[in-house]
């Protein structure tokens, strides 16, 4: 397992976070609620949860740590850990790279399908 400075970075990777079912099920079991607000963006088994016109997401602490740690979603377990998914902090190059490639591969990316233009 890589070290990575989550503590320091001030939640870069925090945007856009999708959520699969089960893992809003894990939430709900915590007695997690979706704070008021919270924009919903619904996929093909995914649900991306934003802040009010924000992509931040909105379980992100004011110190930039995530406030449902033991509990994130799938995606935000995977980053920095899988080959897909570099640390954008560590690896900057290729956080970009990969975007990149999954832009790509996905005909204008995921958020574009979800109705996001950046």
């Amino acid at each position: 397992m890589p070290d990575l400075p989550c503590a320091e970075c001030g939640g870069k990777c925090c945007t856009y976070p999708a959520f699969t079912r089960v893992d809003l099920k894990r939430l709900l079991r915590a007695g997690i609620k979706i704070p008021a607000g919270t924009q919903q963006k619904r996929m093909p088994g995914y649900v991306i949860l934003t802040r009010p016109n924000e992509k931040w997401c909105p379980f992100l602490a004011a110190d930039g740590r995530c406030g449902i740690y033991e509990h994130r979603p799938k995606p935000c377990r995977a980053y920095g850990e899988t080959p897909g998914l570099p640390c954008m902090v560590v690896d900057p190059e290729g956080a970009m790279r990969q975007a990149e490639l999954r832009h790509r591969r996905l005909g204008g990316g995921f958020l574009a399908a979800a109705g996001w233009n950046l």
